[in-house]
Order: C-alpha cells, then sequence, then structure tokens
C-alpha cells in the first residue's frame, strides 16, 4: 500500500534527506554523526552512509574556524546551512540560512527561528502557547442562577506547554496538496463524504446565526458518543431509522429512561442492525447521565444553546477550550461520557468549528513529525499513540493551525485527514502517512 501513495513525491535528494531527518527528529537536542545515520536508516533506507556529513551543513557563521568547509565555502546550492557545530561530533539545529532556496524544501528559516526564540526569551510563556487545560479546585460557586451565573462558576483556563514544532505555510501546504492528491486517486467522493457529515454545514449555519434546540443539541451528542471506538460507516448506516429509537432525539424523554431500559432495547436495536462496538452499552447507559445534567443546564440557562453560547464566550470564543471544560477529567463541566476528542466531536455537530483528536488524527499528526507522542511504543501498521490530555489540546491546537495555513475550516481539513486514516477512508498505515510529510 505503500507504493500507491509514495508517486505522490519524488525520493529527495541527500542533503535534503538530511535536513528531513534532522528538523524532524533532532531539532530540539544535541545530536552526533551515528544519530543522523541511525534515524537515516528507518525513514529512507539504504541511504549511503559515506555521503552524510553534518560538518558540510554548518551555518555561516561556524565556517571560519572549521577547516573541514574550505572546500565548499559559499557553495550554498550543494551545501545549504542548518547546523551549528557544538563540539567535537555534537551538533545541534538552528535552521536554515535561506541561501539558494532551490536547494532543499525548507521551512524553517535561520532568521525565523532566531527571532522567534529571542521572543520567548523576554515574553511571558503564556503568551507563546495556545493550547488550554483545566486547573482543578479552581471553579466557584455563587448565588447566581441562570446564564450569568455560568462565568462565575467557569472553571479557571490556563494555558499549558505541549511536545509540538513549528509548522510552516510552505510545509503545510505541499502536505495539503499530497493529501488532496491521495483522497482525489483513492476516495473520489471524499469532498462529498465530508458534505455529508453535517459539520461543515453546521458550522455554516451557525455563522448565518442559526440556534439550535435543545433536541438537536441532544441529537449533535448522541451522534458523537455513537462514534465511539467503532466504524462510523455503521453507524452512519442507521442514521435515518434512529431518530424513532429515540423519540425524535427528546433529551428530557431520553432523562427518565433507566439503565435496564437501555439494556434491553436500546442495545439489542443496535446490535441487530450491526451498528454495536465495545463502548456502546456503558456510553449509552452513561449518556443519561449527560442528559439529565443538560436538563438541569436548559432550565437554569433558558436553553441548552444558551448554555453552550455562554461557555463558548466565557472561553473567549475557543472552541478548543469549550472541548477540554466538556471532556477533560479535571473540569467540574465535564458531561459524563465524554472525553476531550467526543466532546469536540459534539462541538462540531452544532455547529462550532474544532478539531476531534481521535486517534486517527493523533497518529496522523505524529506521523507528520508535528508532535512526540511520549508513549507510542509500537507505530506498525495503523497503531495509534497512547496520549495525554495535553497532548489532544496539542493536536487540536496544531491541526486549527494547519487549518489556517491552507485557508480551510478546520473541521473540513480534520475530517479530510480523518478519511485518510479511518476505515470508512482510505485506512492508511502510519508508514503511508510518514511517506506524505516527507
Amino acid at each position: 500500500m505503500l507504493r500507491q501513495f509514495l508517486k505522490y513525491r519524488t525520493m529527495p535528494s541527500i542533503r535534503q534527506k538530511i535536513y528531513n531527518v534532522i528538523s524532524k527528529h533532532l531539532c530540539d537536542s544535541e545530536f552526533s554523526r551515528g544519530d543522523v545515520l541511525r534515524i537515516i536508516d528507518q525513514d529512507y533506507p539504504r541511504t549511503n552512509h559515506e555521503s552524510i556529513l553534518p560538518s558540510d551543513y554548518l551555518c555561516r557563521d561556524s565556517l571560519k574556524k572549521d577547516p573541514s568547509n574550505d572546500d565548499n565555502r559559499g557553495n550554498y546550492q550543494t551545501y545549504p546551512r542548518f547546523l551549528e557545530r557544538l563540539g567535537r561530533n555534537r551538533y545541534r539545529f538552528v535552521g536554515w540560512d535561506g541561501k539558494e532556496p532551490d536547494s532543499i524544501d525548507a521551512p524553517v528559516l535561520r532568521n525565523v527561528r532566531v527571532e522567534s526564540q529571542r521572543q520567548q526569551t523576554v515574553q511571558p510563556k503564556a503568551q507563546n502557547v495556545a493550547p488550554v487545560v483545566i486547573a482543578p479546585g479552581l471553579s466557584r460557586r455563587t448565588g447566581q442562577s441562570g446564564t450569568a451565573a455560568l462565568h462565575a462558576t467557569m472553571p479557571m483556563i490556563v494555558t499549558a506547554d505541549f511536545p509540538t514544532r513549528q509548522i510552516g505555510k510552505t510545509e503545510t501546504n505541499q502536505l495539503w496538496s499530497r493529501i488532496e492528491g491521495c483522497l482525489n486517486a483513492g476516495l473520489t467522493e471524499w469532498r462529498t463524504r465530508i458534505v455529508q457529515l453535517d459539520q461543515v454545514t453546521a458550522i455554516e449555519a451557525r455563522e448565518r446565526g442559526r440556534v439550535w434546540t435543545d433536541n438537536e443539541c441532544f441529537e449533535g451528542l448522541v451522534r458523537s458518543v455513537l462514534s465511539n471506538s467503532t466504524d462510523w460507516a455503521k453507524v452512519e448506516a442507521v442514521l435515518p431509522e434512529m431518530g424513532s429509537l429515540f423519540h425524535g432525539f427528546d433529551l428530557r424523554w431520553y432523562a427518565q429512561v433507566s439503565p435496564s431500559y437501555v439494556g434491553k432495547t436500546v442495545i439489542p436495536w443496535f446490535m441487530a442492525h450491526r451498528a454495536g462496538s465495545l463502548t456502546l452499552d456503558r456510553d449509552l447507559k452513561n449518556l443519561i447521565l449527560a442528559a439529565q445534567k443538560l436538563v438541569d443546564y436548559s432550565k437554569k440557562h433558558g436553553s441548552l444553546e444558551k448554555y453552550f453560547t455562554a461557555m463558548f464566550n466565557a472561553c473567549k470564543q475557543d472552541a478548543k477550550a469549550v472541548a477540554v471544560l466538556l471532556g477533560s477529567s479535571a473540569s467540574r463541566d465535564k458531561l459524563p461520557t465524554l472525553g476531550i476528542p467526543l466532546a469536540a466531536e459534539f462541538l462540531k455537530n452544532i455547529g462550532y468549528d474544532v478539531s476531534k483528536p481521535d486517534r486517527h488524527i493523533c497518529r496522523a499528526v505524529g506521523c507528520f513529525g508535528w508532535i512526540r507522542f511520549t508513549k507510542w511504543p509500537d507505530k506498525t501498521g495503523t497503531k495509534a499513540p497512547k496520549v495525554t490530555e495535553s497532548e489532544l489540546q496539542s493536536v487540536m491546537r496544531i491541526m486549527e493551525v494547519f487549518a489556517k495555513h491552507v485557508c480551510m475550516r478546520t473541521t473540513f481539513v480534520d475530517n479530510a485527514v480523518w478519511l485518510l486514516c479511518a476505515k470508512s477512508g482510505l485506512y492508511m498505515t502510519n508508514d503511508c502517512l510518514a511517506a506524505l510529510s516527507i
């Protein structure tokens, strides 16, 4: 399967290979030539080791006292400059000097990287990171009621660092072009598939001023919960019939059903329609608790639309932060049965533009080299990393940056990447995804 997608790229030159592996794997640490050789063998098997000499790629200010560069001094076409020598066989990545633009595809210019490092030194760290986490125990209760009370009871949001690297417009636009090429070749109706998910349409409708009823919000929640740990195509096939099963997605009706009713009536219906999942019984029973909380919120704030709008505004209109509030285990506003990925999926269903950091999106951004997950012991096949809540927030942010660089809605880009990875789409392996980013 890898060969099918490799046709969308050409094998890079040796200098491009060296830049790729260092900027992707070694950009934040010191390294030796041996480190480069080891990673080259992983990413580009059978590359000639004799042509891999980091000293050939030292920046201009490192050349003056380095006799090994006497023969290539000034030859920026053959030897682009992006390394600095720290000692005997010790180097670090500092970005590209930008000489001879056609020599390598290098989005991280050295002067930009230096300026970025300077700003991080003189500015407060909170201004340089965007993901949010909930600070446990910082929410406070007041005697207020209704929408006005939401701002007072909202947990405080604090910024958190994340293991990502900076991505540039050149890199992301080239990657997006390859993604479109793969989808056009292997899934010709992919744009129609995205439209049929109704999420981009919902976002456009919200931008035009549409509001959601309580039952429509509950329908969005049900759809998000059903997407957990299953092939979405199975659920998609029964969507037209689900309305009667959930009594027109009546929020107040479902809040009053019993777990035994779910076990005896709802679960067998899904199993009979071959739309079950490993977590379905647990999820739909926890959904009762979520429905009960939503009924309470609707009464206090006038409607669920007003509740979620107030939450969105309290989060400075950052849908990523709302997903954290609704899905984080540290949040007092967490809805039962939701984690951060399902909370993001729910928000997409009711018209908020955000990426769902599920297993497919996480392994994609990991394979693209944008995030180094702390736990990803097995990267074979379609195995996904084991992610923390902080890393989930990082994924949402990096996908938002990706979408902005290619001038698309986050949800549209998110759904396109999902179609690359999911069983309902191309089901690309990690090796294939990594090949797209080279």
